[in-house]
């Protein structure tokens, strides 16, 4: 599977070639350590229309990366991890 960087407002799109893109992200916020667990998430987000596998509605609120952890960003005192535990965001 290749996982590419891009600069796009969803971590993830369908190209031709079938790789996955991850947009580029604060330096503050780090994609998961666990390479087994994202590629699973990324698969699944692949498959759906980018939709978090951890929501139930499919509203573009909940296109990766979803509006909640997009707040999350921007709010200096949040610390921690998006709902799916894709994405992890340092202080």
């Amino acid at each position: 599977m290749v996982i590419r960087r891009w600069k796009k407002p969803t971590c993830w799109e369908n190209p031709a070639d079938g790789a996955i893109e991850i947009m580029d992200l604060p330096e503050n916020v780090k994609i998961t350590p666990d390479s087994a667990y994202a590629e699973k998430l990324l698969e699944v987000m692949q498959n759906n229309g980018g939709y978090c596998p951890c929501r139930l509605q499919r509203t573009p609120e909940n296109i990766c990366i979803c509006q909640e952890f997009q707040a999350q960003i921007a709010d200096e005192k949040f610390t921690g991890y998006c709902h799916c535990k894709l994405y992890y965001k340092e202080q």
